[in-house]
């Protein structure tokens, strides 16, 4: 067996403990965020938190849409 198979079956072995990923609910709309911040002047960063949740949409809602 070679150093190569070791390093994969540790590897198989790591993923056996490893947790389910954690998907988030949500979708940010960078596109719109990006618009909404050039007219403004400023850059997305400087947008304030209310600002910025105008963009947050709920994954289910926004495939529907």
């Amino acid at each position: 067996m070679n150093g190569q198979m070791k390093n994969y079956e540790r590897y198989l072995k790591s993923l056996e403990g490893m947790e389910e990923p954690i998907i988030p609910n949500v979708i940010f709309d960078m596109h719109g965020a990006v618009e909404y911040a050039n007219k403004k002047g400023v850059k997305i960063s400087e947008l304030s938190d209310d600002e910025k949740k105008l963009f947050v949409k709920e994954k289910i809602a926004a495939l529907r849409a």
